[in-house]
């Protein structure tokens, strides 16, 4: 039997490792988030999962994002649920 986890001591988080506005540093995943935002979505999920996640969450993101931009004309990003999943690991 795997053994248990010890829950007894709080989670730690890291400290971002950069500013409020560090996004900008980085104009490649700036321009990649902007313009293609499932293929961010997809390349962190692949990064966290492994190979062969990369199509299908780059497809269901793509899917709820057009989704929530037709159907529901933008009012609520839908696909943004997607990343919240990643965010927790």
């Amino acid at each position: 039997a795997p053994p248990a986890e010890d829950t007894s001591n709080p989670v730690e988080h890291e400290q971002f490792s950069t500013d409020l506005f560090g996004c900008f540093e980085d104009h490649e995943t700036l321009c990649i988030g902007l313009l293609a935002p499932c293929v961010l979505h997809a390349q962190n999920k692949e990064r966290l999962e492994g190979q062969g996640h990369f199509l299908p969450a780059c497809c269901a993101f793509a899917w709820l994002y057009g989704f929530s931009h037709i159907v529901l004309r933008g009012g609520c990003n839908v696909a943004s649920l997607l990343s919240f999943q990643n965010r927790r690991r």
